[in-house]
């Protein structure tokens, strides 16, 4: 009997990892989409993103999301010129 707990709280566990790891991806491309920056700088930010999965998502909301505030504030600044 305590078997099946065992398996229901692994599946639990599973499913909380499966959510993160691909959950956090999907957020950090989706902020980085909405940001007015150039093409280049996107790709880069994704290759991060993807290629480093939790890590390059963190790495991305802790470094990248201000990095790039601060260009699209730049490029809408030229904008208005």
């Amino acid at each position: 009997m305590s078997s099946g707990i065992v398996g229901i709280f692994t599946f639990i566990i599973w499913l909380v990892i499966l959510g993160v790891s691909l959950g956090l991806p999907i957020a950090a491309t989706v902020n980085m989409v909405k940001k007015n920056v150039s093409s280049n700088d996107k790709i880069l930010w994704a290759l991060i993103i993807w290629l480093g999965s939790c890590i390059g998502s963190i790495i991305y909301f802790a470094i990248g999301a201000k990095q790039l505030d601060e260009k699209a504030a730049q490029n809408d600044w030229i904008n208005k010129q």
